[in-house]
């Protein structure tokens, strides 16, 4: 293999897994892998270890899909089964508002300046937490696209464009307030061409890329937020 290439898996290393389905490199430097099914592992002394403070939260091996570590310090980890805070070195369930339901399945995490933070989840919508309250956005209470969320980009603090998983692109905007925001899809019928996305990032030159099983595309913004107000 390429020279200085090393691998770490469950035959010569503490992993309990061959299957990594998330790998994280958290602002201090300090780097996390989540396995199917198999808890969230820490790099240290070059091997891997499991993470006791949270496996102790969940009966069985769960699958980490999202981690962020927010502005005020708090580490969240998205799974399928509820969200996790590492907070001061101890971890608990994350449920700020009473509704843990409403942090299920998240698969991505975005935050901007101010502190809000943007949860997009596998089945479950997009959840927004602004100021200690909490928006959940569904395909049976809003016009979100798709339940299926595999990417979020923040073009602004009042516009998101979420990457589904089977219907483009939804525009979401926030210029009424987060109890009335306003849903605009993009799909192969507005001349996308692939409705099933994983990736949308910004590259500063005024271009959005999305990856998506019918290859990569490039959109400049300008026109995709026309597109969306047609």
């Amino acid at each position: 293999g390429p020279g200085g290439a090393q691998n770490w898996n469950s035959h010569n290393s503490n992993l309990g897994s061959n299957f990594i389905r998330y790998i994280h490199q958290d602002k201090s430097g300090e780097l996390y892998a989540g396995g199917w099914s198999s808890w969230l592992w820490r790099f240290t002394d070059n091997d891997w270890e499991v993470d006791a403070g949270f496996s102790d939260l969940f009966q069985s091996g769960v699958t980490v899909e999202a981690m962020h570590r927010t502005g005020n310090g708090d580490l969240l980890i998205g799974t399928a089964d509820a969200m996790a805070v590492k907070r001061d070195g101890a971890y608990s369930l994350f449920d700020p508002v009473g509704e843990a339901r409403i942090f299920r399945g998240v698969r991505v995490i975005r935050e901007t300046d101010t502190g809000t933070l943007f949860f997009g989840s596998n089945g479950n919508g997009l959840t927004v937490l602004h100021r200690g309250e909490a928006f959940h956005y569904t395909t049976s209470n809003s016009g979100i696209g798709s339940n299926l969320i595999r990417d979020i980009f923040v073009q602004s603090p009042d516009t998101l464009w979420l990457a589904t998983e089977n219907l483009g692109l939804t525009r979401v905007t926030f210029s009424n307030g987060f109890d009335d925001p306003e849903m605009t899809r993009i799909t192969t019928a507005n001349g996308l061409f692939h409705n099933s996305l994983h990736r949308i990032i910004a590259d500063g030159f005024g271009y959005v890329w999305k990856s998506s099983n019918g290859g990569i595309m490039r959109i400049d913004t300008g026109d995709l937020n026309n597109a969306a107000d047609e």
